[in-house]
């Protein structure tokens, strides 16, 4: 009896937790979607919202991570965080001169986040002030209605913040194509670490690759011009040309103007020329004149 009743409270005390725990979920979709009708939020954005909100919940099943952390000590919370992004400490070669003292520092800094399918996460001319790392997901790199790239698991996105002081404008967007969980860290706080840390600092600005820099934009000339300056040399191509001897009618009307001033100078050379043979015939007709009645 002793064996059936020990049973049966572990059982009854398994469903009220599942109960409870169905109960609060079911409690905050029903709070999510009063929000939508008494905001009138547009029917894509609502189905954006409740997407995020289910697939969270299933991440995270209902907990509040900083609620949790909250419970704990510094030195245990400290811990906790370097566990939570041991993946990222893992994986990535900048992390592997940090002393303990550095990672526990950088552990508290890093925020974890979850991104559903069409999920936008930087805008173009919003300010870049996280450094992110992928741990599961894809996204895409948008820049003038145009993909210019795909982002993974173990890339990096965001701002070389240690190399430049100005807080840069984002030159793309970057949208998740799938259900992704990155780590990002503040710009703020990283330079904080960094500026305490300075050994570890130049092993990370060495080390760290950043897979995609969201400050540069990129220069590139679209499919449909390409096709059409190729089109356009093919036209060329065909095109018949025209004889040598056939000179356009901007070119005959050059070539009269330099024509001109050569005419012109051989004419004043002529007529020079002429004058200075009068003048000699003269001369000499004259001192003939005067050598004449002498003799």
């Amino acid at each position: 009896a002793l064996l059936y009743a020990t049973i049966f409270g572990h059982v009854t005390t398994i469903i009220q937790q599942m109960t409870s725990a169905t109960a609060k979920y079911h409690d905050m979709l029903n709070n999510v979607r009063e929000f939508m009708k008494l905001h009138e939020v547009p029917k894509a954005l609502s189905e954006r919202v409740m997407d995020y909100v289910v697939s969270t919940w299933a991440m995270t099943k209902g907990l509040d991570t900083e609620k949790v952390l909250n419970y704990c000590p510094k030195d245990m919370k400290a811990d906790i965080c370097v566990h939570l992004n041991r993946k990222v400490f893992n994986e990535h070669p900048a992390f592997r001169l940090a002393s303990d003292g550095c990672l526990r520092a950088l552990a508290m800094h890093f925020m974890m986040s979850h991104s559903a399918p069409g999920d936008l996460l930087y805008h173009t001319g919003e300010s870049i002030d996280s450094l992110c790392f992928i741990v599961t997901g894809s996204l895409e790199v948008i820049q003038d209605d145009e993909v210019v790239a795909i982002l993974g698991k173990g890339d990096v996105f965001g701002d070389q913040f240690w190399k430049d002081s100005a807080v840069g404008q984002s030159a793309a967007n970057v949208r998740a194509l799938t259900y992704c969980d990155l780590h990002a860290i503040k710009r703020d706080k990283l330079l904080e670490v960094l500026d305490f840390y300075s050994a570890f600092a130049n092993s990370f600005a060495r080390n760290l690759v950043l897979t995609y820099n969201l400050r540069h934009r990129l220069i590139f000339r679209k499919v449909a011009d390409v096709k059409r300056e190729k089109e356009l040399a093919e036209r060329r191509k065909n095109e018949p040309q025209l004889p040598q001897n056939q000179d356009h009618l901007v070119r005959k009307i050059f070539s009269k103007f330099r024509r001109t001033p050569q005419v012109q100078a051989g004419s004043k050379e002529l007529v020079g020329g002429s004058g200075q043979s009068d003048v000699e015939k003269g001369d000499g007709e004259v001192e003939r004149t005067k050598v004449s009645p002498w003799d």
